[in-house]
């Protein structure tokens, strides 16, 4: 299933602003949506991260950066939270 995220709007990656985060809770994949005028303009994947596979979640932080919840029983991880920042 996809699991529908935010807009993000953070100050520390000026490059992720306004981009649509969605992820794929079997995956992990993590898909960028950026929309101009109502049209999707551009769909990519921009993380297949170390964040457990079942992203349950997303939300914005009182920092104003973007967080998942995951979490994946196969590893031995109950529910944590982390930040979604851009690969290097």
């Amino acid at each position: 299933s996809i699991t529908g995220g935010y807009v993000y709007r953070g100050k520390a990656y000026p490059q992720l602003d306004g981009i649509y985060f969605v992820a794929d809770f079997m995956s992990g994949r993590i898909w960028g949506l950026r929309a101009k005028d109502g049209r999707l303009t551009a769909e990519r994947v921009v993380f297949h991260s170390r964040i457990p596979k079942s992203i349950t979640s997303f939300g914005v932080g009182p920092d104003g950066e973007l967080y998942a919840c995951g979490f994946d029983v196969a590893y031995g991880q109950k529910g944590k939270i982390y930040q979604v920042i851009p690969a290097p």
